[in-house]
């Protein structure tokens, strides 16, 4: 390793236990500074808040990282079929520190594994989930809890693989709003491509050349909305899923309207459609995802104020007001993308 690039390392390790005020033994496994494909960029820590094991995954930052991303084709895996790139880096994490794990369960007593990823390392987040809970049937026999929570997950698996009750039951996957990442897969994009091609013939079809501008642009877009109906009812491209439980971030409930962001239930079949909607990139971004928490708590802690529990939400919402002044949140976003955008993370 070049002495710059060991330098860095140790920088950012000493950084991530500073910022996180952890012990130098907390941190189990530093993997960072990887620059081969489908070999992911990760850290393994104790967190003494929870006393739970942290698996931490990079999403997509270089450009092995896109290569990975870019290893689309379907392997069958587990009686369905997985994202390549993913399904070789989750078994690679797995394969190089599932004993350091165990030994770190053990010596701190541990009662959860946590695996937590953004982007491509939330895809290798809910993958390597499913793995551990497989090799790791005797810690979970012990009451120990192996539990994902992704953000911005990208598609990894097929619908039978991501809908499996034992995978709702251990990950939970978090959007936010017109995010496009957790919407594209293979099959999505030829899907989008097939579209595209449909709307650049309506613009040069005949039929409509003696309608007037406004009545046009009307026919056609009705003409391109039937297209996107049809196609989706009749695809043969085999699409991805995100595996496990989703809840989407929201400006307004889809039930009721407010001001408020709220967090609701969605479901697999909902991100199989790219549209490119309004922020639809910049909704990818970490620091979007910590505003919109943020958010969210803001609205289920006045809630919770708000019925007979009133002493305990009072307590709730005193506490969050104490970490929000600390931890300002803005468009540069709070404690996650502070961390985060030290190496422009995406």
């Amino acid at each position: 390793m070049a002495p710059l690039n060991a330098i860095r390392i140790n920088s950012d390790r000493k950084a991530v236990q500073e910022f996180f005020s952890l012990e130098k033994d907390d941190i189990i496994c530093w993997e960072y500074g990887q620059k081969a494909v489908s070999v992911p960029n990760y850290m393994v820590i104790h967190d003494p808040e929870t006393n739970s094991i942290i698996i931490s995954i990079r999403g997509t930052m270089n450009v092995t990282d896109v290569i990975t991303d870019a290893l689309a084709h379907y392997e069958p895996w587990n009686g369905g079929f997985v994202h390549r790139g993913v399904l070789r880096s989750a078994q690679y994490l797995v394969n190089h520190s599932l004993d350091d794990i165990r030994e770190a369960v053990k010596k701190f007593k541990s009662n959860a594994i946590q695996i937590i990823g953004h982007s491509l390392g939330a895809a290798v987040s809910a993958v390597v989930t499913l793995l551990l809970r497989d090799k790791c049937k005797d810690l979970i026999e012990q009451g120990i809890d192996i539990h994902a929570w992704n953000f911005a997950t990208a598609p990894c698996c097929s619908l039978e693989l991501a809908c499996r009750a034992e995978t709702e039951s251990c990950i939970d996957n978090f959007v936010n709003e017109n995010d496009v990442i957790p919407r594209l897969s293979y099959g999505n994009l030829m899907d989008f491509k097939e579209l595209v091609k449909f709307a650049a013939s309506e613009l040069k079809n005949e039929k409509y050349k003696k309608l007037s501008s406004k009545d046009k642009l009307a026919k056609i877009l009705t003409s391109i909305d039937d297209y996107r109906t049809a196609l989706k009812s009749n695809s043969s491209a085999q699409k991805l899923y995100i595996p496990g439980f989703h809840r989407s971030h929201i400006k307004s409930s889809i039930a009721f309207y407010t001001k408020d962001i709220v967090c609701e239930k969605s479901r697999p079949e909902l991100f199989t459609d790219i549209s490119l909607r309004r922020n639809w990139l910049f909704h990818h971004f970490p620091d979007r995802y910590d505003k919109k928490f943020k958010g969210v708590t803001k609205f289920l802690l006045r809630k919770l104020n708000e019925k007979d529990d009133g002493d305990k939400g009072n307590k709730l919402l005193k506490k969050w007001k104490k970490v929000a002044e600390s931890e300002v949140v803005n468009d540069e976003g709070g404690r996650m993308g502070k961390w985060m955008s030290r190496s422009g993370h995406m």
